[in-house]
């Protein structure tokens, strides 16, 4: 009965949120330039709208499953909290398209340290964060793009690695700042993904994208791991 409460509490939430999105949405086309408006739609259409409706209607469907298979609800649970982690994450980054403030170093740790103590918090996760070279600057675009990359990384250490502790380094010098991103979980075979540019069958965008991401700065990611590893 408490899990039932619980569910039908979080369904009533994400409903809420959807209700809410078209009450901006609306405000938006009133304050905005047509592009603007028509760009900020679509976002919210495409990453907000649909995954809270994929959240209420998979919360209604672990409804009708508890009572009877709580295994399968599980499981259900556990796919919609990976897509609301995702939602959370996409919509972070269309919010800061919008943002009218400078993002330098100090709102990137800002920001890290936000990021991993909301992990730690919903997920369990034990994050350390350490920066090194502190004196040297970061410019805002660079800024940014280690913070979608380091989201990214968290992110498949959440949904693949079944880690208990990771680790979040940040290391910075004259020539090059350095992000890595370290776990104690299962691992895999990066020779599998390690010259690839597009998502096979079964395959997120993840580790696309941070490579992309990455290199239009001129930079590269590299990849470490095995199985068990």
């Amino acid at each position: 009965e408490e899990d039932l409460t619980t569910l039908t509490r979080l369904a009533d939430h994400a409903a809420l949120a959807l209700s809410a999105t078209d009450v901006c949405m609306i405000k938006a086309q009133k304050l905005a330039t047509a592009a603007e408006r028509q760009r900020v739609a679509a976002d919210i259409h495409d990453l907000v709208i649909q995954s809270l409706f994929g959240l209420v209607i998979g919360l209604e469907g672990c409804l009708k499953l508890l009572p009877n298979d709580p295994q399968a609800a599980q499981q259900r649970l556990q796919d919609l909290r990976s897509l609301a982690f995702k939602t959370l994450t996409e919509t972070r980054r269309s919010i800061h398209d919008l943002w009218p403030r400078t993002f330098g170093k100090a709102e990137l740790m800002t920001a890290l340290r936000r990021h991993t103590e909301e992990i730690e918090r919903l997920n369990g996760l034990t994050i350390a964060l350490t920066v090194a070279g502190d004196g040297y600057p970061l410019n805002e675009e660079a800024a940014w793009t280690l913070f979608c990359i380091a989201q990214e990384a968290l992110s498949n250490v959440i949904r693949h690695a079944e880690a208990r502790q990771a680790t979040l380094r940040l290391e910075f010098a004259p020539r090059e700042t350095r992000l890595t991103v370290e776990d104690d979980g299962k691992g895999f075979d990066s020779r599998l993904t390690a010259d690839r540019r597009l998502p096979t069958a079964g395959e997120g965008m993840g580790l696309v994208s941070m490579r992309l991401r990455a290199e239009a700065l001129g930079g590269r990611v590299l990849l470490e791991s095995a199985p068990g590893a």
